[in-house]
């Protein structure tokens, strides 16, 4: 029958100290875990340079780069903007930007969403 040895501590250390550290890798993997940015920043501050008609899909990319998430509604494509971080003690941060396109591709719609007070920018 196989019996279990324990290994012998290293340099004097007991058993008390072991679980220490144990606990203190857990908690803090714990807590690391715990955070979750979803998409990536994007410049907010530029929305209101969004013309509804006039500004197209190429200006939109030059302006926020490529975006989280693409899509359709109703046949015409659509664009989102994501950046948002959630955090395990319970702050968050949220801003989306979802923009719909017409077939000529230029802005149809666009609309702005944020957590932040006083960040209320939008076209």
């Amino acid at each position: 029958m196989n019996k279990f040895t324990p290994l012998p501590l290293r340099s004097g250390r007991s058993g008390r100290d072991l679980v220490r550290m144990l606990v203190l890798l857990a908690l803090l993997g714990w807590a690391l875990a715990g955070c979750k940015t979803i998409g990536q920043a994007f410049p907010y501050a530029s929305v209101p340079r969004i013309v509804v008609g006039e500004t197209t899909m190429q200006q939109v990319q030059e302006l926020f780069g490529p975006p989280y998430r693409t899509g359709n509604e109703d046949g015409l494509p659509t664009w989102t903007y994501v950046d948002s971080y959630v955090s395990l003690f319970g702050w968050a941060r949220a801003r989306d930007l979802y923009i719909k396109f017409d077939a000529s591709n230029r802005v149809r719609s666009c609309q702005y969403n944020s957590t932040e007070p006083g960040d209320g920018r939008g076209t």
